[in-house]
């Protein structure tokens, strides 16, 4: 897919019934984790400079989009996609280079002396500052392929292991219209400070959040029921995925791109004329 201003969403992963395999991995935090919807399930391996993880699909898919969340790779980290027609895995349908782990967090000019590293990203400490960064690679067009190969090296990395949450391996829904201005973004936190009588405080602190909510102006004929439609049904409330809501944008992309869940499926109104619009979509992020 040619990356243009308008959002993006990952949902239908393919990756999620495939028989993965890994270069190593610990006993305990197998590849088979990146499959699951708990956010703080990860892939672990046993070691950083060279490691994989391998996908063999139930079926030849076209792809056009991968992301993984909760990785550990430090800016100096680097991730290769290869994409094959057969399990020998040498990337003959399409092979991405190394790129960068960490993308840009800062446009060129932004950002005060010491904020960013070279290249815009974030300095190593302040890494933690962004722990929602999630890597997303997207293929100029789309690929037809039944095995992936992910290929992560960060030789230097003070952890000495490499991990990776959920990842996605999709063809990518790109609305013909973009979101309208006005689209809201929330830093949310549901923590609570109670206090006593006698002025003690008592605090249930939730892990903070971010809950995106924006709304398209009209949908074509088409996607309100073939692809829209389809993924509102199938996703709900209760199934994982991305939204990229500005992929063509580094600097915003870093904190705009979420994992999550949609709150509430928006309904669709003016069904059967030309403006076809679906209610506010609100969309969080998961823990």
């Amino acid at each position: 897919m040619a990356v243009n201003d308008h959002c993006v969403f990952l949902w239908d992963n393919y990756w999620d019934d495939a028989v993965l395999a890994a270069s190593s991995e610990e006993a305990t935090l197998p590849a088979e984790l990146t499959q699951d919807q708990i956010r703080t399930f990860v892939w672990q391996s046993t070691g950083c400079t060279s490691e994989y993880l391998r996908a063999a699909l139930t079926a030849v898919e076209v792809i056009d989009a991968v992301a993984i969340t909760n990785c550990n790779l430090s800016g100096e980290g680097q991730i290769r996609l290869t994409l094959s027609s057969d399990n020998t895995y040498a990337g003959d349908l399409y092979d991405s280079g190394w790129l960068d782990a960490v993308e840009c967090i800062y446009g060129f000019g932004d950002g005060g002396f010491g904020v960013s590293g070279f290249g815009g990203q974030p300095l190593e400490a302040d890494l933690e500052d962004y722990p929602g960064l999630i890597f997303t690679h997207f293929l100029p067009e789309g690929v037809e392929s039944g095995f992936v190969d992910i290929q992560f090296a960060d030789p230097t990395n003070t952890d000495g292991y490499l991990q990776a949450g959920r990842v996605f391996v999709t063809s990518a829904l790109v609305p013909s219209r973009n979101v309208m201005p006005g689209w809201e973004w929330t830093p949310a936190d549901d923590s609570k400070i109670d206090y006593s009588d006698g002025g003690v405080a008592h605090s249930d602190t939730d892990p903070q959040r971010t809950d995106l909510a924006f709304q398209f102006p009209v949908v074509d004929d088409a996607e309100r029921f073939a692809e829209f439609g389809v993924m509102f049904r199938r996703c709900g409330v209760r199934r994982d995925l991305i939204v990229c809501l500005t992929p063509d944008d580094a600097p915003v992309k870093a904190q705009t791109t979420i994992y999550g869940r949609f709150v509430k499926v928006p309904t669709l109104s003016n069904v059967y004329t030309d403006l076809n619009q679906f209610g506010k979509i609100n969309f969080r992020e998961s823990l």
